[in-house]
């Protein structure tokens, strides 16, 4: 409540951060706090998975997939700058309107350093899909994430939201055996439209990957 980020969309009127903004006492105990409404909003995967956005948003088009992926790593982009990680990347904390405003919530679990006394409130949870390589398979209740792991999130969230919901690292195992998961995947660095060869073919109801702009690929 002291230290805030700053949120890059309050001067339209929008919370893009569900941060707390006040503390409720008692005889001088904290018992809660107060935050922000999010109204009017849907979970992200809502918008990336294509039958559910014809179903809930017919009108939301690419081109708000695009504007939707730069408010989220605005929002991100703030956290970070005060000195916050995510840390549970996921696409259950992310709503988003039907004018592509987004709204990070769940930020009570949230990495959060005391800034007077430094001690470190990590996060504690994760999901092994939005995981980076180097964390996977890691306990996370002692683990100091930095912003570089929840950027790994943030791509694999904008992936799906330019490619129709399919994850980064989903693709046709071409190996012996049964198909690792997604975790393992990411682990070995198996990315189906990077340079190196993987035993991995891109999903065949994924979008062309030169739908994306060449700057783009090349930051994926």
């Amino acid at each position: 409540v002291a230290h805030p980020p700053e949120d890059p969309m309050s001067g339209e009127g929008h919370v893009s951060i569900a941060w707390p903004v006040e503390l409720l006492e008692r005889g001088g105990q904290v018992v809660g706090f107060l935050m922000p409404k999010a109204s009017e909003v849907l979970p992200v995967h809502e918008f990336y998975n294509p039958k559910t956005r014809r179903d809930r948003c017919p009108f939301f088009n690419y081109l708000y997939l695009h504007r939707t992926a730069r408010n989220l790593a605005a929002a991100v982009s703030s956290l970070h700058a005060f000195g916050y990680v995510v840390g549970d990347v996921n696409e259950s904390n992310i709503l988003v309107s039907k004018t592509a405003l987004v709204t990070l919530v769940d930020t009570d679990s949230f990495q959060v350093k005391d800034r007077r006394s430094s001690t470190l409130y990590p996060c504690p949870v994760g999901k092994p899909e939005f995981t980076p390589p180097e964390l996977q398979g890691k306990p996370f209740r002692d683990l100091q994430r930095q912003p570089e792991h929840d950027r790994f999130g943030l791509a694999v969230l904008i992936f799906q939201l330019l490619m129709e919901g399919t994850h980064p690292f989903a693709g046709v195992y071409t190996g012996a055996g049964d198909p690792p998961p997604i975790e393992a995947r990411i682990a070995a660095g198996h990315f189906p439209y990077g340079r190196r060869r993987v035993p991995y073919q891109p999903t065949p109801i994924a979008p062309a990957w030169d739908i994306l702009p060449p700057n783009l690929r090349s930051l994926f």
